[in-house]
């Protein structure tokens, strides 16, 4: 089990604490689980299905370059994801502090 609290202690950097948390299935007590519901399960049986009719009508060279193709997109597309979850957690950290500035009353 993962615990953040030695975040704190060994002076993690950010990306290392949203990888460990984003990564992880636990943090502490809480638990972090992607959405896995029918409408999940029914697309990755499809992709399945699809992968498997494409493989079968590729000639191996055609299916090891199409593979390295894939290969490449889901990298791209792994990359964008971390990127778009880094910047969304940098938005919630910031109105997370801009909600509790409270200078502008008690100046």
């Amino acid at each position: 089990m993962l615990d953040c609290h030695i975040f704190v202690i060994y002076n993690a950097s950010m990306v290392d604490i949203i990888q460990a948390i984003f990564l992880s299935e636990t943090c502490g007590e809480q638990k972090f689980k992607l959405p896995q519901d029918k409408d999940y399960d029914r697309l990755t049986q499809k992709e399945d299905e699809l992968y498997d009719k494409l493989k079968a009508t590729l000639s191996p060279e055609i299916f090891k370059v199409f593979t390295e193709f894939f290969d490449a997109v889901s990298d791209v597309h792994a990359m964008l994801t971390e990127q778009y979850y880094t910047a969304g957690f940098k938005t919630g950290f910031r109105l997370a502090a801009q909600a509790n500035d409270f200078s502008d009353i008690f100046e």
